[in-house]
């Protein structure tokens, strides 16, 4: 079976971006459910992305992830997902900070 290359999968970016975050929940999901002492264990471990963190993604959209340039699209698209969420959490933040100010401002 051919492996799809880097320009096949910018088409697709939304689609993969979606597909992480829903693994990246569950993943969540399995941590806070999983024994501390073992978590602790692992994060002695590297913190730098393998192919193997990425075999959902190799095996559901087809590409090579041995290929340098796709595993770096997939590192990039992990960095944007997490900068998205972080400006979710910060507008949601500042949004909550400017209603308590106007109702303060309104309040006789």
């Amino acid at each position: 079976m051919q492996k799809v290359g880097v320009k096949a999968l910018y088409s697709r970016r939304q689609e993969i971006k979606e597909r992480m975050m829903h693994y990246n929940a569950a993943c969540r999901r399995d941590m806070r459910l999983s024994d501390l002492r073992l978590r602790r264990e692992e994060s002695d471990k590297p913190a730098q992305p393998t192919a193997n963190e990425y075999a959902f993604i190799g095996s559901e959209f087809e590409c090579d992830l041995t290929d340098p340039s796709v595993v770096d699209l997939l590192v990039e698209l992990e960095n944007e997902i997490r900068n998205e969420q972080m400006i979710e959490l910060y507008e949601e933040a500042q949004n909550q900070d400017w209603e308590a100010y106007y109702f303060h401002l309104c309040s006789p």
